[in-house]
């Protein structure tokens, strides 16, 4: 009996050779317990460290395995077009290389799909917390009521979503060609054309967080600045749809999030954009030196550590730290900064008579984070501002 292959796991590699194999036991765990159901697409973006031959070895010893070895290195996004082209699935899933899953719930979510084979997105709900709270929608959602929620949902990783292969493939949903944000302009198309989101309860996806480096944050700013100014324009030609109230403000508030980011970019060759980092930098050296205090960004992200580059770069003003809610030794941002040379304490711990601080993240967790300043005596413009003011 012909068995409907319900899920593609496409998978880019790019020199992944020493941590494929957690991911693949993952994925693998899947399959057995879907035979014939779920398959595994393997994309080698020409890797030089022996990731090619991992790809071919998984598909000689698993039928439910395809391998492409690409002879020239194309980045992630049109390595997973190439996957995504090959997929045979009803439904896909783009998972990273060096990351897993939960098997159990993955299971579960495959299991939901196979109940209803119409869903076009599945989203991992909690996933989403940093940008949006979600926890009281219905499992079954008009999409228009979940982006009425946060804009900033648009904005958020692949690995938080399954997407109807059908659905994508009838919009002609594909990666751009660049290297940094392609995820972004891909969730974001898919999101504004599906009727409806279907939530699971849980997350379902581990990502690999590695500690930053002095150069990783910052080394890649061209392919950064040429990701966000495409973003911006997927944002502007979907503007120009006929779309829901909803959608459209949703976009609009994309677009006012992809602009704060881009505010942490250094290097790029932007008058307006440097103006703005400029405007940022006199800021807080005014409100340091009013008071002779110490300068904090807060959470303690690769945003923050890319706006201390910036800073540390131009030599005006000194980043004394950070201030994030979860400073324990065991984050690895915070285990990361620290090895750099910066100070790491909670945000329960910062004083308003010694610091001042900069919040450096998006829309949702910027309102949490000023209302926790203000709750300990901060007062905004004077003791603390947020990078999305700027």
């Amino acid at each position: 009996m012909h068995m409907q292959m319900e899920l593609s796991f496409v998978i880019p590699v790019y020199n992944k050779s020493e941590r494929l194999a957690e991911c693949m036991d993952s994925v693998l765990a899947v399959e057995r317990a879907f035979p014939g159901m779920v398959e595994t697409v393997l994309v080698d973006d020409a890797s030089s460290d022996g990731s090619d031959a991992l790809c071919r070895q998984y598909q000689a010893e698993n039928e439910s395995v395809a391998c492409i070895c690409l002879e020239k290195n194309v980045g992630p996004g049109e390595a997973r077009n190439c996957g995504l082209q090959a997929a045979r699935g009803r439904f896909v899933f783009f998972q990273d290389a060096d990351d897993v899953i939960s098997v159990e719930r993955m299971n579960e979510c495959v299991r939901s799909l196979l109940e209803r084979p119409e869903t076009d997105v599945l989203c991992f709900a909690p996933q989403l917390s940093n940008v949006a709270d979600l926890s009281d929608m219905p499992q079954n959602v008009p999409t228009d009521r979940l982006l009425s929620r946060s804009g900033g949902i648009l904005i958020t990783s692949l690995w938080n979503y399954i997407m109807r292969r059908d659905f994508l493939k009838s919009r002609d949903i594909a990666f751009p060609a660049t290297r940094i944000c392609e995820d972004y302009a891909f969730v974001t198309q898919a999101l504004i054309w599906s009727e409806y989101c279907r939530l699971y309860p849980h997350a379902c996806y581990v990502y690999r967080k590695y500690a930053p480096t002095s150069t990783a944050m910052t080394s890649a700013f061209d392919k950064k600045y040429a990701g966000s100014m495409e973003y911006l324009r997927t944002v502007d030609s979907l503007l120009k749809e006929q779309l829901s109230d909803e959608k459209r403000t949703a976009l609009e508030q994309a677009r006012r999030e992809m602009e704060t980011l881009i505010l942490t970019i250094p290097g790029a060759a932007d008058d307006k954009l440097l103006m703005r980092q400029r405007a940022l930098e006199k800021r807080l050296a005014e409100m340091a030196h009013d008071a002779k205090r110490e300068i904090y960004l807060c959470p303690a992200c690769d945003m923050s550590l890319e706006l201390a580059r910036i800073f540390s770069a131009a030599g005006h003003i000194r980043i004394k730290g950070f201030l994030d809610n979860h400073a324990e030794k065991s984050n690895p941002n915070a285990a990361g900064l620290r090895a750099l040379g910066y100070c790491v304490k909670s945000m329960a711990d910062a004083n308003a008579q010694s610091d001042c601080v900069c919040i450096c993240h998006r829309s949702y967790l910027t309102a949490i984070l000023k209302k926790q300043l203000c709750k300990q005596g901060f007062i905004k413009g004077n003791d603390f501002c947020c990078l999305s003011d700027f």
